[in-house]
């Protein structure tokens, strides 16, 4: 019998894609990559596996195994195997981690790729990507006499557990970021706006092209309907396109005229008129396109004015503020009193005889306790006969004013005659010699009796038509020497002797005129 020696027999692992192939355990296939196939290197009592392989959780797969002979005899054929008393050649794969990938035993393995025998695994579908599960193959059996030796470096196969590859059917996930921005009212801006883009897509590694997805900063106030921006991306799932519509209006809306201060002191309301507009977003409440502000009460104080103010807001929110300010005071000096000094005081509805009214007020004074006192004034005084008022007028300054008034009469002097010898009144002439003297003798009262001939006037006389119906009484009494005037303390009484024209037939009305202006008359008639 020839004998045959058993040398190393070459066991090799090899992952045919084409016959094998790999399937996911949950029953979708699923892409892998291609394995790489390590070449047998034949050597003398060693048992030789490909190299690493990547698989993803839940696949499944299967590695041929078969003999490759090497001989010693120089005889073609497999001497390892074959024949009913030569054992069956086995491998042993042992698994680094059996919970990911199973340990096993391949049984009866030949020689040659005609017949290979198969190590069928499965990957465990909650294995975690990037675990390295190595797989130790050891042969046994086989004709007697047969060794088998391994070393690390050919006998090992590793399969990495990798992240499935999953085919990208969706275009990328497109996001507007507003990055900084003050949001006002109405979906309105109202500072600048920073826009950019957040693009995203976990199923490709890559995005193939972007257009208009640069950052933008929007410093300019927009058209009513906003300006639109748009951002398109493509990956290898298609292409998506997103659009955000931003709008700014950082420009507060314009009020004309502007704040109006007035900084004297008014008696009455502060009324202004004003319009508005706003060409961005438009005022949020039409009736500020026209108001009146009014300042109306009194001010508190001589620091602090009245004021009236009013917001304008756009839609935006943005706003501006219009205020009306005044000093107002409407009411009048108060305190108001004449200032006699030391003279003697006019009171009201007083009387006075002519030349006894007591002198015109010093002025006046009054208080006024917001605006302050601007003037005060006295009026209407007079010593003429008749009926006067006496006003004192007091003004702040606001122009109110207060008036004070007191009434009082200055009265004509008081007189009696002319006494006898002349008669009095229109109704009778006094006939009287002409060149002759006659004395009209009268009296004069004032509060007291006057007795100064400065109370009395030169004499006047006047030449009138003599009225036929008009009765005579002749004068019996006459002095003597010319005209004079004198005050007779004897008889009480002023006697002015009146020296006649000589001129027979014509008529006379002689008149006596007081230093008030008060007059007695009487009518003559010459013979």
């Amino acid at each position: 019998m020839r004998k045959i020696h058993h040398y190393v027999v070459g066991c090799t692992a090899l992952l045919m894609l084409a016959a094998c192939g790999q399937q996911n355990l949950a029953g979708t296939p699923s892409p892998v990559k291609p394995l790489d196939i390590v070449v047998v290197n034949d050597q003398t009592n060693t048992v030789t596996v490909p190299g690493n392989i990547t698989a993803a959780p839940g696949e499944s797969g299967s590695i041929p195994i078969y003999l490759h002979p090497t001989n010693d005899d120089g005889k073609n054929g497999c001497n390892a195997t074959g024949g009913p008393s030569v054992p069956n050649v086995n491998v042993q794969v042992t698994s680094s981690h059996p919970g990911v990938i199973s340990s096993g035993v391949v049984l009866d393995v030949k020689c040659g790729t005609a017949n290979p025998a198969t190590f069928n695994y499965a990957v465990s579908s909650s294995a975690v990507p990037g675990t390295v599960v190595t797989l130790t193959t050891s042969a046994s059996g086989g004709a007697s006499g047969s060794t088998y030796t391994s070393t690390n470096a050919v006998s090992k196969l590793t399969i990495t557990i990798v992240q499935p590859n999953v085919a990208d059917t969706t275009g990328p996930v497109i996001t507007p970021v507003i990055v900084s921005g003050t949001l006002g009212e109405n979906g309105w801006y109202t500072s600048d706006v920073e826009l950019k883009w957040d693009i995203s897509d976990p199923e490709s590694a890559t995005i193939l092209t972007k257009t208009g997805c640069d950052t933008v900063i929007i410093s300019s106030d927009t058209p009513f309907v906003g300006n639109t921006y748009t951002c398109s991306a493509t990956s290898a799932g298609g292409t998506s396109t997103n659009s955000i519509t931003i709008k700014r209006d950082a420009t507060a809306p314009v009020v004309q005229p502007a704040d109006q201060i007035e900084t004297a002191w008014r008696n009455s309301d502060f009324i202004n008129n004003f319009t508005a507009s706003d060409a961005t977003s438009g005022l949020a409440d039409s009736n500020d396109a026209a108001f009146t502000l009014t300042a109306s009460a009194e001010s508190v104080d001589t620091t602090t004015p009245t004021t009236s103010s009013r917001v304008v807001k756009d839609q935006a929110g943005n706003s501006t503020t219009r205020t009306i300010s005044a000093f107002i005071d409407k009411t009048p000096p108060t305190n108001l009193q004449f200032d006699f000094g030391s003279n003697p005081v006019i009171n009201d509805n007083s009387s006075f005889y002519w030349g006894e009214v007591p002198a015109a007020p010093l002025g006046c004074s009054a208080s006024d306790a917001l605006s302050g006192l601007a003037s005060c004034n006295v009026s209407g005084y007079a010593s003429s006969i008749g009926q006067h008022t006496l006003t004192a007028t007091a003004t702040d300054n606001a122009t109110n004013t207060a008036k004070l008034e007191r009434k009082y009469s200055v009265l004509a002097w008081r007189t009696e005659g002319f006494f006898q010898p002349v008669d009095m009144g229109k109704a009778v002439y006094n006939t009287v010699k002409g060149g002759s003297t006659v004395p009209l003798k009268f009296r004069v009262f004032g509060s007291t009796e006057k007795t100064s001939v400065d109370a009395i006037k030169p004499l006047t006389w006047t030449k009138v038509s003599c009225q036929p119906s008009v009765p005579a009484d002749d004068v019996t009494v006459v002095a003597t020497g010319g005209t004079n005037l004198r005050y007779d303390t004897t008889a009480g009484q002023f006697v002015y002797n009146w020296q006649t024209p000589k001129t027979a037939g014509m008529c006379y009305t002689v008149t006596v005129t007081l230093a008030d202006g008060s007059k007695i008359s009487a009518n003559f008639k010459i013979k």
